[in-house]
């Protein structure tokens, strides 16, 4: 998890949020976070933090992405099979790791 390095474009500032709007690529899909700016005293913005902030927001965000998405979750998408007429009952069983299959 997070090893695929990401590239992000700023799309939008949210004036009345005084953050900023980054979409990033990650596993095939364009994503967006949200992120607060941070500001100096002066009410100008702190680029390098700024940036910083929205660097962990994406990590964090590709985190959850890998958290909800199982590896192999894309290995039906576009595959047609039969009608299984006896499917049997649903086998209720505990999640096995891979390393035991």
């Amino acid at each position: 998890m997070g090893s695929e390095m990401s590239t992000y474009r700023i799309i939008d500032y949210v004036r009345r949020a005084t953050s900023y709007v980054a979409v990033f690529s990650y596993r095939g899909a364009e994503h967006q976070v949200q992120v607060q700016a941070t500001l100096n005293t002066d009410g100008t913005v702190h680029v390098e933090h700024t940036k910083n902030n929205i660097s962990r927001s994406i990590i964090a965000a590709r985190e959850d992405i890998d958290r909800q998405t199982p590896s192999n979750a894309g290995s039906l998408i576009g595959s047609t099979f039969d009608v299984n007429e006896n499917p049997g009952d649903p086998i209720v069983t505990d999640p096995v790791d891979a390393e035991e299959l």
